[in-house]
C-alpha cells in the first residue's frame, strides 16, 4: 500500500479564508478576506534589500538571524511591549511569525501535549499545532468583547496541556487584552506550568486609548512566554517572510534548533531590509494607527447600514461581525451571498473556531482607504437585495493550491 497522508493534516489545512480569495479573484471582487493589503513600503527597506542583494549578501546568516536585525527587533520589543530582551540569547529571526510559531511548538512541545487556543483564533494558530502532533482544544471568548475569562480559562484546561496560545491585538477580533486578563492568565499558567504563546504581530495597531500589553511582560511570565512577532502588517511587507521569536535565553536556544532544522535562516537580504523597516520614527506608526482606526470606523459603518452588527476591537486590521440578521444558515452562506450580490470578500467564521463562527464574518481592513471605502459604500447598497437562495450560495468544492 502507498504511502497517504495523514487525515487530521488534510482536516485542518481546509482553508477557508483562501477558498474566498480564490473566489474573489475570479469574480473580481473586493477582497477583505485574506489579510493581504495593498499599501506602500517603506522606500528605505527596500532600498537595504537591494543594496543587500547588489552588494553579495547571498550566503547564510547564523540560525538565529543577522545581528543587526536582532538588536533591531530587540529596541522595537522594549518600546512597544516593555520587554527587554538579549539579542544575542533571547531574539530568532524566523519565516514569518507563523515560522516562529512551529519553530517554538516544535522546540518546546512533544507530540500528543495539549495546546490550548484562544476562540476566536488565528486559523494558523490552530495549522501547524496539528501537524506537530499536539492535541488542540480551545476556549470560548464571548461577542462582543471577546474577553478572555479566568474561569473559562481553567475550564478548558486538560490534563494535557501544556501551552497556551494568546493573540493581541487579535486577529480576528481586535480584541487587545487588558491588564485584568493577562493577570489572570499569569494566575493560571503558574498554577499549570504552562508555556505562553503570544503571537503580538498586531501590535502596532491600537486605537482609541487602547494599550498594548505584552504577557512577555509580565513578571510571573517573562520567564515562561514566547512572543511572536512579524515585519508583515506594521510594514506591509507580507511576502517577504521575516517575523521573530523573543523568549528567554534556554527556550530561545531551542528554538533556534527547531528554526534551523526547519528553514536553515531567513533570506538575508531580507533580513537587513527589514532592519530599515524597523528603524522607522514614531510619525511612520502614529500615521499607521490613525489611517487603520479610520478605516475600521468606515467599514463598521458600512456593515450597519447591510443589517449587519460589526464588532469593532480596540487594534489590529480586522473586525467581526453578526450576520445573522441577513437571514442564512451560516457564515459560509452569508460570505458567499455577499461576494456574489454585494461583490465583498470575507472571511466565514467557522475559520476561527473548532465548532461554532456560523453567525460570524471576519472583515480585514489592511488594505487603502480608497479599497474599504469601496467596499463599506458595496455593502451598504447591498441591504435589501441579497439573495436568499440559489446556486451561488453553494460553498465551492477544494480546490488544489488555493
Amino acid at each position: 500500500m502507498p504511502p497517504r497522508p495523514r487525515p487530521d493534516v488534510l482536516a485542518a489545512a481546509h482553508d477557508e479564508i483562501r477558498v474566498m480569495t480564490r473566489e474573489a479573484k475570479r469574480l473580481r471582487a473586493i477582497n477583505l478576506a485574506q489579510g493581504v493589503g495593498d499599501l506602500p513600503v517603506l522606500p528605505a527597506a527596500v532600498d537595504r534589500a537591494v543594496g543587500a542583494l547588489r552588494g553579495g549578501e547571498h550566503g547564510y546568516s547564523l540560525r538565529e538571524g543577522r545581528v543587526e536585525l536582532r538588536e533591531a527587533i530587540a529596541r522595537r520589543c522594549a518600546e512597544v511591549a516593555g520587554v527587554e530582551a538579549d539579542p544575542e540569547t533571547c531574539v530568532v529571526v524566523t519565516a514569518g511569525a507563523v515560522g516562529a510559531y512551529a519553530a517554538a511548538l516544535g522546540a518546546l512541545l512533544s507530540a500528543g501535549d495539549g495546546v490550548l487556543l484562544c476562540e476566536p483564533f488565528f486559523t494558523f494558530h490552530r495549522v501547524p499545532a496539528v501537524v506537530a502532533g499536539l492535541e488542540v482544544h480551545a476556549v470560548r471568548r464571548p461577542a462582543p468583547g471577546f474577553r478572555l475569562e479566568e474561569g473559562a480559562l481553567r475550564a478548558a484546561l486538560r490534563p494535557r496541556t501544556r501551552a497556551v496560545v494568546v493573540c493581541t491585538p487579535c486577529n480576528p477580533s481586535g480584541h487587545v487584552m487588558d491588564a485584568e486578563e493577562i493577570e489572570a492568565l499569569a494566575r493560571v499558567a503558574v498554577e499549570r506550568d504552562l508555556l505562553v504563546l503570544s503571537d503580538e504581530v498586531y501590535a502596532e495597531y491600537v486605537y482609541g486609548g487602547a494599550v498594548h500589553r505584552s504577557p512577555a511582560a509580565h513578571p510571573a511570565l517573562k520567564d515562561r512566554t514566547v512572543l511572536l512577532g512579524s515585519l508583515s502588517k506594521a510594514f506591509h511587507l507580507t511576502g517577504w517572510r521575516i517575523g521573530w521569536a523573543v523568549a528567554p535565553a534556554p527556550l530561545a536556544e531551542a528554538i533556534k534548533v527547531s528554526n534551523n532544522a526547519h528553514i536553515g535562516c531567513a533570506p538575508v537580504p531580507l533580513q537587513l531590509g527589514a532592519v530599515a523597516a524597523l528603524e522607522a520614527g514614531a510619525e511612520y506608526f502614529q500615521g499607521l494607527r490613525r489611517e487603520a482606526h479610520g478605516k475600521r470606523d468606515a467599514l463598521a459603518d458600512g456593515l450597519r447600514a447591510l443589517g449587519a452588527t460589526p464588532y469593532p476591537g480596540e487594534g489590529g486590521c480586522f473586525l467581526l461581525a453578526d450576520v445573522r440578521a441577513l437571514g442564512y444558515p451560516s457564515s459560509r452562506e452569508a460570505a458567499m451571498a455577499l461576494l456574489h450580490d454585494a461583490g465583498v470578500a470575507a472571511a466565514p467564521g467557522h475559520a476561527f473556531y473548532l465548532g461554532g463562527g456560523g453567525d460570524l464574518l471576519r472583515f480585514g481592513f489592511g488594505v487603502s482607504r480608497e479599497v474599504v471605502d469601496r467596499a463599506a459604500a458595496a455593502l451598504a447598497g447591498a441591504r435589501g437585495r441579497l439573495r436568499r437562495e440559489g446556486a451561488h450560495l453553494t460553498w465551492p468544492a477544494p480546490a488544489g493550491g488555493g
